[in-house]
């Protein structure tokens, strides 16, 4: 079991925590606007738990309309400016993210396209 609320650096110059259920107000001291992006993985649209379906409009193909269509968790991997994301922050819920200096690969280790 990993402990919670202690600030840890598994790699030099990287330090990662376990909070347990922080609010909101805290996302913006750790953010730093010196990184440009801010990459979120397995975001979860709906609540993994949503066991009813909900009518959504959403993307179904890549540059086509949204279709109304019924969801239960969609889950997806956002990539966006800094800035941007935290602007949008508040619309979210909650979400594993990274900060990146640079435009990540598609695809990190030796997975490939």
């Amino acid at each position: 079991m990993q402990e919670t609320h202690v600030i840890k650096e598994p790699f030099p110059g990287l330090f990662e925590t376990l909070l347990d259920f922080p609010n909101v107000e805290l996302f913006y001291e750790l953010i730093s606007t010196e990184f440009k992006w801010i990459l979120s993985w397995d975001y979860e649209f709906f609540p993994p738990t949503t066991e009813t379906w909900e009518e959504s409009s959403l993307p179904v193909k890549h540059d086509q309309e949204n279709e109304l269509i019924f969801t239960r968790a969609v889950c997806y991997d956002l990539l966006c400016e800094t800035t941007k994301y935290v602007a949008i922050q508040p619309n979210l819920r909650h979400a594993n993210i990274i900060q990146l200096n640079n435009f990540p690969p598609d695809f990190f280790g030796s997975q490939q396209n």
